[in-house]
């Protein structure tokens, strides 16, 4: 059987083979909805993350590799936000204290980049 993913109605709903159900179980929010036969999950970036690392293959709507996309970007960000050695944040007067450029590219991860013009 072929797992698949789709949000519908504000939830994740995934159909997988039933040898993934104590997996798929342990995954905060998850409701089993036996009229569908299929599990329910809190529509996170978070929960879609952790869908991918358990199932590994499987078919998702476009809905669901959105909400994995901004998880990816949130683990981008993290890292500028941790990070030391980081460029300076362009268009400033005065050079930035690292605290400044953490958060600085912190942000500009979450939103996907840099206006244009901004270099």
């Amino acid at each position: 059987m072929l797992t698949k993913i789709k949000v519908y109605q504000g939830r994740i709903l995934v159909r997988a083979p039933f040898e993934l159900k104590d997996k798929l179980k342990e995954i905060p929010t998850a409701r089993w909805m036996p009229q569908y036969k299929c599990w329910s999950y809190s529509p996170t970036p978070v929960t879609a993350l952790k869908l991918d690392t358990i199932l590994g293959t499987y078919k998702a709507d476009n809905q669901f590799k959105e909400l994995l996309n901004k998880a990816f970007s949130i683990s981008e960000a993290q890292i500028k936000k941790d990070a030391d050695d980081l460029p300076d944040i362009p268009c400033t007067k005065y050079p930035a204290w690292r605290h400044q450029k953490q958060a600085f590219w912190f942000v500009v991860n979450l939103w996907g980049g840099l206006p244009n013009g901004i270099k």
